[in-house]
């Protein structure tokens, strides 16, 4: 069986999406995160979204459909869907995907458009620095929680070591905005190695953490390594709660 390259698989879902979905209905399939911005491709998940145009009862079951085809199946295939009429109605302003606010809005706006236009382009949103603030506060202590959540899940000690460290990195990155360091759009820009480098050049994290925030990019080797990660886990937060939230 021949092997897909990513390009490949992006481009056959692509297809796929036509196959069911016809150019009227489809507003924007866009590709986006860090396999999309050529971040990391090794552990990441497939991140896209399809906006259709207004909402139908069978389109659920379509899209069901779509990832469980058999060359879809084995992927690690993240399909979000919304509808453009719902999008306009609540207003950029408003715009949430579950629990992720309009902090995304932004980032989508850097999405590599597949079908149709990129509505977050076009649309633009630009947030204060206290909205930010208040969005990665949020998403900060949503992804914190996410780790946690990983401990008593049934998966392999591999497998926890590459979603701890993935949801460890995004948290550096979460903290590193409202720091001011980068803008929401950066994220699409740079890998963990430029944050970690400009995290030293602007000072962001602390000495004791900015030695150890390059164990984050290593391979899995055993009990220790996950041990190492969620100390660093918890530096990393408590930096987060000293600068944003007073003592008493």
């Amino acid at each position: 069986m021949k092997i897909l390259n990513q390009e490949q698989i992006v481009a056959k879902f692509q297809n796929a999406v036509l196959g069911i979905f016809k150019h009227p209905r489809i507003v924007s399939l866009m590709y986006f995160g860090t396999r999309a911005f050529n971040i990391n491709n090794d552990e990441s998940d497939y991140d896209l979204m399809l906006i259709l145009d207004k909402y139908n009862a069978s389109d659920s079951w379509r899209i069901r459909s779509l990832v469980n085809q058999d060359e879809f199946k084995s992927l690690d295939l993240n399909l979000n869907f919304l509808y453009f009429d719902d999008i306009s109605i609540r207003g950029s302003k408003n715009f949430q995907l579950r629990s992720v606010s309009s902090s995304l809005y932004e980032y989508l706006a850097c999405a590599r458009t597949l079908v149709g236009e990129n509505i977050f382009i076009k649309d633009p949103l630009v947030l204060s620095s206290n909205e930010i603030v208040d969005a990665f506060k949020f998403k900060i202590q949503e992804y914190y929680g996410r780790c946690d959540k990983l401990f008593v899940q049934k998966m392999s000690e591999r497998d926890l070591y590459l979603k701890l460290t993935k949801y460890i990195r995004d948290i550096t990155r979460f903290f590193f905005i409202m720091k001011g360091g980068m803008t929401i759009k950066d994220m699409a820009n740079y890998s963990c190695n430029d944050i970690f480098d400009m995290a030293i050049t602007k000072k962001i994290f602390s000495p004791t953490l900015l030695k150890k925030l390059p164990v984050l990019l290593k391979p899995y080797s055993g009990k220790d390594s996950i041990l190492e990660v969620e100390k660093i886990r918890r530096l990393v937060y408590e930096e987060y709660l000293s600068a944003y939230f007073s003592h008493k």
